[in-house]
């Protein structure tokens, strides 16, 4: 897991140990000892014993990254520097200078936590990602070259010598294109011409692509890449053995058509069921709390649903939750919680993300940091941020 922004450690780590530099101060200025006999904290009042602990709760405060921990530190630096006035007036023998430098800092230190990037994560959990657990991300798709176009699609299977994608752009029989597969970790471009293309019958848009002109190199990434596949279980036995009993039929076309290379599944498909309702939808990421799916159903936010997951080898069903819901090219997407794991489902989930893991699954959150400006511009505006931006814009009037 990801640490928290270091600034953030640093500020709440000066906090926790500024008792002792007060401490320290206090007895170099009174000539007073830290220890022994008659030492400073024999001689420490309610009121010094409740600031000491004030700034102990700032570093709290501020550690936590949490709506509440922003408000306490604010709290707690309007106290401290209240104290510091009132400490001045009471004991001539603080200098006016070290009570101005004290409350300086103090208040810059809070007008840092005013800042947009700063207030963001504490008022939006969605921004604090080093809470996040890590997300495995098992989308695979490839980009299509047409000319000077590039189109996207998703490879539903691969093999060694082709691979059958879905693609929205319409391509002719018998050409050939240039594909950027992207697998796993893995990036190759091959040259493939376009064998077959669904029928009505079946379910989507898809073509079966046969690999051409490979070399030695592209094999190499190839196989590597069906290695890795191998490893986690995408390996496609259904089609290995419809070849197998083609074989015992008299029908020899058959089996020169399904007797091909292993061929490796890569599409990875959920189900959402409530009642009677069965919602197919496409599984995008995983972590051991979560999943995120897209689907071309619009469902209400907050629903509770049974998630049949399936993914690589493993089947599991899991209670979910749609926590937030974005929307995604004509289609929708969900962010679901998992809710009320029992001990099997939480091993079956555990070895689908280890799996994951061990074949190069990539974290989705690497690729949405760091967050952009509407992104955080839309998390501070329901915040106390506002009250900058109104003066912000109160000075903008004032300068036109």
């Amino acid at each position: 897991m990801r640490k928290r922004p270091l600034i953030i450690t640093i500020i709440a780590l000066c906090y926790l140990l500024s008792p002792l530099a007060i401490v320290t101060q206090a007895s170099m200025i009174h000539h007073i000892p830290i220890f022994g006999p008659r030492n400073i904290f024999e001689r420490l009042f309610f009121t010094d014993i409740i600031i000491l602990g004030i700034y102990v709760l700032c570093a709290i405060g501020i550690f936590s990254v949490k709506k509440w921990g922003w408000y306490v530190f604010l709290s707690c630096s309007l106290v401290l520097i209240g104290y510091n006035i009132a400490v001045y007036r009471i004991n001539p023998r603080y200098t006016l200078i070290l009570l101005i430098i004290y409350n300086v800092v103090l208040a810059v230190v809070a007008g840092i936590f005013f800042r947009k990037h700063i207030i963001a994560p504490y008022f939006n959990p969605r921004l604090r990602w080093w809470e996040t657990e890590t997300r495995y991300k098992i989308d695979i798709y490839a980009e299509l070259t047409v000319g000077r176009k590039r189109f996207r699609g998703e490879i539903l299977d691969i093999s060694n010598s082709g691979c059958l994608i879905a693609l929205d752009h319409v391509i002719k029989l018998g050409t050939t294109h240039t594909f950027s597969l992207r697998c796993l970790s893995h990036f190759v471009d091959v040259k493939g011409r376009a064998m077959r293309k669904s029928s009505s019958d079946e379910e989507g848009d898809y073509y079966g692509i046969m690999f051409l002109k490979l070399t030695p190199l592209v094999r190499e990434s190839l196989g590597t890449l069906l290695e890795e596949l191998e490893i986690g279980g995408f390996r496609d036995h259904a089609r290995e053995q419809m070849a197998v009993r083609a074989k015992t039929s008299e029908d020899r076309v058959i089996s020169r058509i399904t007797e091909t290379a292993p061929r490796y599944t890569v599409q990875h498909t959920a189900v959402l069921k409530k009642e009677d309702e069965n919602i197919h939808c496409q599984l995008m990421d995983i972590s051991k709390h979560g999943c995120f799916v897209k689907s071309g159903h619009d469902l209400p936010q907050g629903t509770m649903y049974r998630l049949v997951l399936r993914c690589m080898k493993y089947e599991t069903d899991v209670n979910g939750k749609i926590e937030w819901k974005s929307e995604l090219d004509k289609q929708h997407g969900y962010g679901i919680k998992f809710m009320n794991l029992t001990r099997g489902e939480r091993k079956n989930l555990k070895m689908i993300i280890h799996t994951l893991k061990n074949i190069g699954g990539k974290n989705r959150l690497e690729i949405a940091r760091p967050v952009g400006e509407d992104v955080i511009d839309k998390s501070v505006t329901n915040t106390p941020y506002r009250i900058i931006l109104f003066f912000r814009k109160l000075m903008l009037k004032d300068v036109e």
